[in-house]
This record gives structure tokens, sequence and C-alpha cells, in this order.
């Protein structure tokens, strides 16, 4: 009897029934052999308590109390010196390590505000990843990778025109929620950008098929994940 892999089994669920970050862990599990899942999830329900302790009042108070624990106390920032290190999208790395890319950074801090019932969502913007907090009085838009600063839509713009080295205008459209499989995904896809950079066709193929259990009607996957296994027959 075949068993699913515990990322494929939990991805079915709806988006508002699965933890971005134990989905996250689970796919880091493939890389990182013997790593347990639960003890970074309890790590992170620890970070959950700490920011539960911190008086907060106001949306603006919630941002300081995450800022205040996962940037001044615990000290996660981005990884500006080494950004396509495949360990800044392994979770468990990120934590242990506190160094990480905008949307593994970003996973951090959702999950803490999501253990409060805050209403944090992701944004994912071309090349950069923040989160939002969204309620009938606004938008705060937190960008973690830059130790938890936040942005107006035009620091957003002048945020990516740096990074592109042209001028980027967004409409409304990019700031939209991003959901929990959405996010996932865009993960990988980093992952496997990486992999096939340096030609790792083992980690390719098991980044492929995460994605597939994403997106198991995507007859591209299912192409790659078939060029991928020739290029590991040619190996062998």
């Amino acid at each position: 009897m075949n068993t699913l892999h515990p990322f494929d089994e939990l991805v079915q669920r709806d988006d508002p029934d699965i933890r971005l970050t134990e989905a996250a862990l689970l796919f880091a599990q493939d890389h990182c052999p013997g790593m347990d899942p639960g003890e970074w999830l309890e790590r992170l329900d620890g970070l959950g308590r700490r920011v539960r302790r911190m008086p907060c009042k106001s949306a603006e108070d919630q941002v300081a109390a995450l800022r205040a624990v996962l940037v001044e106390e615990e000290g996660f920032s981005g990884n500006r010196d080494d950004y396509s290190d495949p360990r800044n999208s392994f979770l468990n790395c990120v934590i242990e390590r506190r160094l990480g890319i905008p949307i593994s950074l970003s996973a951090i801090w959702l999950d803490v505000a999501g253990q409060l019932g805050w209403p944090f969502f992701g944004v994912g913007l071309p090349g950069h990843f923040l989160i939002k907090r969204l309620d009938r009085q606004g938008e705060l838009l937190v960008d973690p990778f830059g130790g938890g600063r936040v942005l107006s839509r035009g620091g957003c713009e002048r945020l990516l025109s740096h990074l592109f080295g042209h001028r980027i205008g967004l409409d409304d459209a990019a700031f939209e929620p991003m959901g929990t499989k959405a996010t996932l995904m865009r993960m990988l896809n980093n992952l496997h950008s990486i992999f096939m950079k340096h030609e790792a066709w083992s980690q390719v193929s098991c980044v492929l098929v995460r994605m597939l259990a994403l997106e198991p009607e995507s007859a591209f996957i299912r192409e790659q994940i078939a060029q991928v296994g020739v290029k590991l027959a040619e190996l062998n």
C-alpha cells in the first residue's frame, strides 16, 4: 500500500487548514534527513508565547511586538550576503541560523501572528515577499527581510524599482493576499531555481514532486519530472 508523503497529504486540505510553516518544514525534510518538523514547530510556538505576553492595543503595537521578539531579541534578518543559499528556504535552517530570504522570514512572522489570531497575510510582490496586516481600518505593509519596517505602497514601488534597476509600478492586484498553497509553490519555485542552476538533479526531482502535489493536474510539472528523470538516469 502506497503511503503519501506527509507534505502531499497535508496540502490536500483547504488553505485555511494548512499551517504554512508545517508544510514548509515537511518539504525541507526531503533535503534535511532526520529533521523532526515537530521540534521546529515547538520553537515557533515558543516565539508565539513570547509575543503574546507583550501589550498590544493597536495594529502598530502588533507589528512592534513581532519586531521586538523576532528581530530585536531573536535577530532574524535577511541573508543579503548569500541570498541563493538553499538553507534560506529550509525553515529549520532559517530558525536555527536566524537568516532567510523574504518569503521564509515572512512565513515565520505569519506563523507567530496566526497563533495570536492577528490578521496578517502574505503579499507576493514581484521579486520580493512581504506581509500585511489587514482589517476594516486599512492595511499595514511590513517587510520581514528589512527588519520588520513598515512600508507604504509607494515605498514598495521604490524598493522594487531599486531591485530591478528600472521603475516598477504596482496596482491593487499586486497587494492581494497570497494563499497558503500559492505561497508554498513560490517557496518551492525558489528552491527549484537554485538547484537547477547547480544542476543538482536529485534535489530538483524532490522539489518537482512536491510541486506536483500542489498542482496535480499540471502537465508542465510532469514533463519536467520526466526530463529530470532522464538526467538522473544518465548519471547512473
